[in-house]
């Protein structure tokens, strides 16, 4: 039997259905002495490819993970040759699409009287953020659908601003056309993110039974690095660094909160190029920059 868990959300995997129901009464038999149960709107017992009490396929993290036919020589490749004939998609499930359209649609609703720039200043790091978090699925279809729902959204936003005046004009005034594309834009400086302009970037799948134990830090340094919630400049230091802070030299772990820091601090003289930055723990940073503080107060005193 294969265990997922993330907090206190946790998948079973089995291919016997027996194993599962044993499964399920263990945990429930193991949790009840600290007055804890499963949560029973939560927890379903079903298939990834065929309906089982319910539709195939379940929800983790945000996300629907489900397997579908595809025939007898296409899909997954067995060791033996063969196909299994169906392939496994995960993709943001409808939970997840319903709360970020009311999110969207909230603040919308509040930001109906702000400047255009204020509501786009608002809307951006939103898009970004839930984009970002699913640029690993398969998520294409959704995010033309969040937009579509997002046009929809704003459009109806202006008219309630300019009741007397028609779509046309409506249109002319908050979008810009460039190339076809239509862009909710103040000016070239303030344009509104799409969620289909967040590339999908292919997940790699983890080499045979490697570990985040195992002591191969470079190889999982490396993996982190190209993970879609990781920017460019510290995905560089994770892979110049070999996954190693810096100050404690010990490894990081994806549970682990990254700060970036300056070497040598800019108050010093100090470049915010990559060679003069570095990857820290959070509470190692603190402690860096205590020292750092200290340096600069004890020289003070000294000149003084």
């Amino acid at each position: 039997m294969r265990l997922v868990r993330y907090a206190d959300d946790l998948v079973a995997m089995h291919a016997d259905l027996s194993q599962l129901l044993k499964a399920k009464s263990f945990l429930e038999e193991w949790l009840a002495p600290m007055g804890l149960k499963l949560k029973e709107s939560k927890t379903r017992i079903l298939h990834s490819l065929e309906p089982y009490e319910g539709e195939a396929g379940f929800d983790f993290l945000g996300c629907t993970i489900r397997q579908f036919a595809t025939g007898e020589r296409r899909g997954k490749k067995n060791p033996d040759g063969s196909r299994s004939g169906f392939i496994t998609l995960t993709y943001p499930s409808k939970q997840s699409l319903k709360r970020h359209s009311e999110a969207i649609k909230n603040l919308i609703h509040r930001y109906e009287n702000a400047p255009q720039e204020a509501l786009i200043g608002i809307l951006n790091p939103i898009i970004r953020g839930w984009a970002n978090y699913f640029a690993s699925e398969n998520a294409s279809a959704s995010f033309r659908k969040m937009d579509h729902l997002l046009f929809l959204k704003l459009l109806s936003w202006a008219k309630r601003r300019h009741v007397n005046k028609s779509s046309r004009w409506i249109c002319h005034k908050y979008w810009k056309v460039d190339w076809g594309k239509w862009d909710f834009s103040a000016g070239k400086e303030c344009r509104l993110d799409l969620h289909r302009e967040v590339k999908i970037k292919i997940h790699i799948k983890v080499k045979g039974n490697k570990s985040p134990y195992d002591g191969d830090w470079l190889y999982w340094a490396t993996r982190i690095a190209r993970h879609p919630q990781v920017g460019t400049r510290t995905g560089k230091l994770l892979k110049k660094q070999q996954g190693k802070c810096n100050w404690c030299n010990l490894h990081f772990n994806k549970e682990d909160q990254l700060e970036t820091d300056h070497i040598l601090p800019l108050s010093k003289g100090g470049k915010d190029g990559l060679d003069n930055l570095q990857l820290l723990h959070r509470h190692c940073h603190h402690q860096k920059t205590a020292v750092d503080l200290y340096e600069v107060k004890g020289n003070k005193e000294r000149c003084s």
